[in-house]
């Protein structure tokens, strides 16, 4: 135990680990943020326009940012998996 094997797969599984950290918090971001637009609104005049907001990311492009996440985190994890076996 003291040859140092631990401090290697350590070394081995950080890059995984923060690739996978990286993947949740870029999908908990797109996942949550919103845009907005206005058209025909005029500040002088104080005439409202018409406002719409919604997600950042439509819905196909969320669908394959899910499917791109979990092929990713499957593969970060597997790698983790063969780190820590040392293979």
């Amino acid at each position: 135990m003291g040859d140092g094997s631990w401090v290697k797969k350590a070394a081995a599984i950080f890059p995984w680990a923060v690739a996978m950290m990286l993947i949740l918090a870029l999908s908990i971001l797109f996942s949550g943020a919103q845009i907005g637009q206005c058209a025909e609104y005029v500040a002088e005049t104080g005439i409202e326009g018409d406002c719409t907001i919604g997600p950042a990311l439509n819905l196909p492009g969320a669908w394959i940012w899910g499917a791109a996440s979990v092929v990713a985190l499957s593969y970060c994890g597997y790698r983790i998996l063969r780190a820590g076996r040392g293979q």
